[in-house]
């Protein structure tokens, strides 16, 4: 501490206390955010060094912009000063801590698509996580999230890889809710690859591990991607019976927005996969209704898009062309987006 400091500064010690008891207070995020502020400013004018404790003060204010104010630039900017930070070298940097850091960098490049400055992050969150064996735990997310990078780019096999590494940290630490969320991830890569044994027998490990859950959300998922299992094999009433009961839990979830995706996203398996195009349409007119309903416009676009292209099909041109013309209209309703 500077000798110009003063007795009105709080001790090193005092300083990370308050850093904690605003992370654990019930405050939103955006209270939390300006009682780090106000924190921050106090420990700079005090002279100490920017050590461990500034590192996580600049941590958690890019956790906080984030969640808070969606300012995902300045959440970037701020993550990375506290992995400079632990990983100065300096006598008291936490570079344990700096696979938080590198982790939630990864998360925030993944929000803006930039898969490879993600896929980046992610990797060097799990580098610096195999460092420290009390850190094995955090090497998992990154593992599941590298592998949904893979198959958003197309790579369905790196995909697997990176899922098969994840499941064998996350069941050696017991970790069933990645361990379920790594068996639906894997089990969409080997569908992709037609590997239809190998995708069942993850989907139904995940749906063992949930049958006493009321976790809604992720039974949902699992049953929907069992669904365009069967749809890939020519299972379609099976498929649709498997789809519905998903949907029924994702109204049991209340997340009416994602129920929305869920109708337009079946109606998609039913136009491609089983060409059962008079129920596809019911599908997506339900999609947009419910989405309008809870003020999401996204439902909309795309049931209409796919409505555009069922009608096609049809040779119902005027059709065709009349859904095509509303998906615009959506489309350039750029406000229900946000």
């Amino acid at each position: 501490m500077t000798d110009n400091a003063g007795s009105q500064c709080l001790t090193h010690n005092q300083f990370w206390d308050s850093l904690i008891s605003i992370e654990n207070s019930n405050f939103n995020p955006e209270i939390k955010l300006q009682h780090l502020g106000s924190l921050r400013t106090q420990y700079k004018k005090c002279g100490y060094e920017k050590d461990s404790v500034y590192a996580r003060m600049v941590h958690k204010t890019g956790l906080w912009e984030y969640s808070a104010l969606s300012h995902i630039e300045d959440a970037i900017t701020n993550t990375i000063a506290a992995v400079r930070i632990n990983t100065s070298g300096k006598k008291y940097a936490c570079p344990s801590f700096a696979a938080n850091s590198y982790s939630n960098l990864g998360y925030y490049y993944l929000q803006i698509k930039r898969y490879k400055q993600a896929l980046l992050y992610y990797d060097s969150a799990i580098i610096s996580s195999a460092r420290f064996p009390a850190n094995r735990n955090f090497m998992i997310l990154p593992h599941l999230q590298r592998g949904n990078i893979f198959f958003k780019t197309g790579d369905y096999e790196q995909d697997v890889e990176e899922t098969t590494l994840g499941l064998k940290i996350a069941e050696a630490v017991s970790d069933t809710e990645n361990i379920i969320d790594l068996h639906n991830e894997r089990a969409q890569a080997y569908e992709m690859l037609k590997k239809y044994e190998e995708a069942l027998q993850d989907i139904d490990k995940a749906l063992t591990l949930l049958q006493h859950s009321n976790n809604y959300d992720a039974l949902a998922n699992s049953y929907r991607v069992k669904a365009n299992i069967n749809a890939d094999q020519g299972n379609c009433s099976q498929a649709m019976l498997l789809y519905d009961y998903a949907i029924s839990l994702r109204k049991k979830s209340g997340r009416l927005n994602q129920m929305a995706v869920d109708y337009n996203d079946a109606g998609e398996m039913l136009q491609i996969k089983c060409k059962n195009f008079n129920r596809a349409e019911k599908y997506y007119e339900k999609a947009c209704a419910l989405g309008l309903s809870v003020k999401e416009n996204l439902p909309c676009l795309l049931a209409y898009m796919n409505l555009g292209q069922v009608y096609f099909s049809e040779k119902e041109y005027e059709k065709a062309l009349a859904k095509t013309q509303e998906a615009i209209i959506h489309l350039a309703n750029k406000s229900s987006f946000d």
